[in-house]
């Protein structure tokens, strides 16, 4: 059959999230084509959307197929099966044959199916953006590496940091979502929302279906910590500028991308560093306290000082009210 290749390329890639290269689970590290959808899944997310390919069933190698597709720049690509091999044919007489695997022994099936399909707020992708920079990354405090989404709020926190973002959703219960998982939703543009068992299931307008796995474990409450106060200061402006300047080299390390910042003295030190090198940056600022210190993801930090130049300063915390969220700092 012939297929659009940058068609098929673009449902390819929208999956790719839910694709673990490292093929913890058998066939994780594959795209399953079955019952006519593309499927990928790792056991905490499963991403799927409707496959060009018909009824073409087996598992493939996923990033051997989107790189493939990726090089190729015919506008079609005549697509079968053959002899254990998913087979691409140009009209150029570019070929290429992937193994492609009959059997499918990857668990798609047990991903319960989705109910009634809900519409999520509009700001949704941009609050699960903002608060997912301050989900933990230590596994020996689970709830802590999640996402608390409510009918509320969503909000984060990794034990020195919080971040909560009101928003209201018809949710009937919350729940705890891997923030590894929930983070794709601002590039997939999820719009609506199914409420699963074990399962929250989240679609967009072209028909993605991203299946995220749901915990009922307790989340501490944060309202107290979220409701403190300080005394009031200002931020430096050109903050933004430098925070992008030091994430050049922070961004190294992806799992832990933060840069750290400094208040003494009526200074602001602003540094961020990797395994590759380093950048720092001082301003002036109003506050006269005691020296403070803290962490904070660049890309969150950027989101901040957009919105507000002020910040609260008491009790060993930071305080900033964006307008649209708040965030606390527990400063060194």
């Amino acid at each position: 059959m012939k297929i659009n290749r940058e068609e098929l390329l673009q449902k390819l890639e929208s999956c790719v999230p839910a694709v673990d290269k490292k093929a913890t689970i058998e066939q994780s590290d594959c795209f399953i084509f079955q019952g006519g959808r593309i499927i990928a899944f790792n056991d905490e997310i499963s991403a799927s959307c409707e496959s060009p390919l018909g009824e073409i069933s087996g598992a493939v190698k996923a990033d051997e197929l989107v790189q493939i597709l990726r090089k190729l720049t015919d506008d079609q690509v005549s697509i079968e099966t053959r002899e254990g091999e998913l087979l691409l044919k140009t009209k150029t007489k570019k070929r290429s044959g992937i193994a492609m695997e009959a059997e499918v022994v990857l668990a798609v099936d047990s991903i319960e199916e989705p109910g009634e399909w809900k519409a999520l707020p509009e700001d949704f992708c941009e609050g699960i953006q903002v608060v997912q920079n301050c989900a933990g990354k230590d596994e020996s405090h689970f709830v802590l590496t999640c996402v608390h989404i409510t009918k509320d709020f969503v909000e984060a926190c990794d034990n020195a940091q919080v971040t909560r973002y009101p928003l209201s959703i018809e949710l009937e219960s919350p729940c705890l979502i891997r923030r590894d998982s929930i983070k794709h939703v601002a590039q997939l543009g999820v719009s609506e929302f199914s409420e699963g068992v074990n399962w929250l299931h989240l679609r967009n307008a072209q028909g993605l279906r991203l299946s995220c796995r749901r915990y009922a474990e307790d989340f501490p409450d944060l309202t107290e910590i979220l409701n403190q106060s300080g005394t009031k200061t200002v931020l430096p402006g050109g903050l933004a500028e430098a925070c992008d300047k030091a994430s050049v080299f922070s961004a190294g390390t992806p799992d832990d991308n933060q840069v750290e910042v400094s208040l003494k003295d009526g200074n602001l030190k602003l540094r961020g560093q990797g395994a590759h090198g380093w950048y720092e940056e001082r301003s002036k600022v109003t506050y006269q306290g005691p020296a403070l210190k803290f962490l904070i993801d660049p890309k969150l930090l950027t989101e901040l000082v957009k919105r507000t130049s002020e910040c609260e300063i008491g009790e060993g915390k930071m305080i900033i009210d964006s307008g649209s969220f708040k965030y606390v700092a527990c400063l060194g």
